[in-house]
């Protein structure tokens, strides 16, 4: 009826996305959704639901991995654990007991949680526990925060699936798309300022007469302090931790995830212009990425966080703000001894 959209894609964006997940997935290969939303202003700027929307010989094609698409996201939501536990005045200097498995009563039934790989470690503070990504420890943390609370924090910071207070929410046992997920790491982006995510900024009819305008609504969701030393805690999970492919030459906040038996594998990350979202998976179902079926076991710090890492690469060109993280002042780098957590 000639009305004239304005959307808040960006095509080079949308360009760097397709292209990334191109140059790294395999044509054979699982599939991939890409979510990228700017933490200033909350507009989608990138969206990737899957390979090719009009293939005909797909009956999964015209189904939008990006926004339709639901599925456990892992470790990659201890972000909203972390927060949690920071809202209610822990530090990253908190320590937690290791361990290789540990049991955790709850009102269903003991909860069993082990570490990837069966991996032992010693007692941690929440940082090296973030940075490495110890079950164990988040088990205890979400025992001491409370799941109520964590799913609270998440749903402030833009997750819109209904969860539940479950303990195992704390470890990404519940299932959220990969636009929830961008959306809810560009809270941490903007310091705990949630900007809704949208995707439509004004409507014109042929004439020129407005119908709709985007009003931003900025909430603070979440206290700028515990926003920023959560992306501190981010940033060193890139720099040391699990997210190292993600690097881009910058400071990179991020989080890998990997769901039971590698059937999902994420990594979300931001910088303060761009907050992403990566999953890879099949979307007919869930399906195990590993040998003979993949190349290699799929984790989300191997092909998700290679695709990150090539789109930021490409969609943050000729951009660069510093995290706020980084004058913080909140991380000091100091030697431990690993025996008994002392200096």
């Amino acid at each position: 009826g000639g009305l004239r959209i304005y959307t808040t894609l960006d095509p080079v964006v949308q360009e760097s996305a397709e292209a990334a997940i191109a140059d790294v997935i395999p044509d054979e290969g699982p599939s991939a959704a890409l979510a990228a939303v700017d933490p200033r202003t909350g507009e989608v700027r990138a969206l990737v639901g899957g390979r090719d929307f009009y293939d005909l010989t797909s009956s999964t094609a015209q189904f939008n991995l990006a926004t339709q698409g639901r599925r456990q996201p892992g470790s990659a939501f201890k972000v909203f654990a972390l927060a949690a536990a920071l809202d209610q005045g822990q530090s990253l200097a908190s320590v937690y007991g290791g361990g290789s498995e540990v049991e955790i009563p709850t009102d269903s039934g003991p909860w069993v949680v082990q570490n990837y790989n069966e991996l032992n470690y010693p007692q941690l503070t929440l940082l090296e526990a973030t940075v490495f990504s110890v079950n164990v420890v988040y088990a205890r943390l979400v025992q001491a925060t409370g799941p109520g609370a964590i799913v609270g924090l998440a749903e402030a910071a833009g997750i819109t699936e209904s969860l539940q207070p479950l303990h195992s929410v704390a470890l990404g046992a519940q299932e959220v798309s990969p636009l929830d997920m961008a959306a809810g790491y560009a809270t941490f982006a903007a310091e705990g300022l949630r900007v809704d995510r949208h995707l439509v900024t004004r409507i014109d009819t042929s004439t020129g007469v407005n119908l709709y305008e985007r009003i931003p609504v900025l909430t603070q969701v979440i206290d700028r302090d515990v926003a920023n030393n959560v992306t501190a805690a981010l940033t060193q999970v890139v720099e040391r931790g699990t997210g190292q492919q993600a690097q881009i030459g910058r400071p990179v906040a991020g989080k890998t995830g990997t769901s039971q038996e590698h059937r999902d594998a994420w990594f979300v990350g931001y910088t303060p212009e761009l907050s992403a979202a990566v999953w890879v998976g099949y979307p007919e179902g869930a399906v195990s990425m590993v040998p003979p079926l993949t190349p290699f076991t799929v984790t989300g710090g191997t092909w998700p966080a290679q695709i990150w890492s090539r789109f930021a690469s490409t969609a943050l060109t000729g951009s660069f703000e510093l995290l706020s993280a980084a004058d913080t002042g909140a991380l000091v780098n100091v030697q431990i001894d690993t025996s008994t957590g002392f200096l």
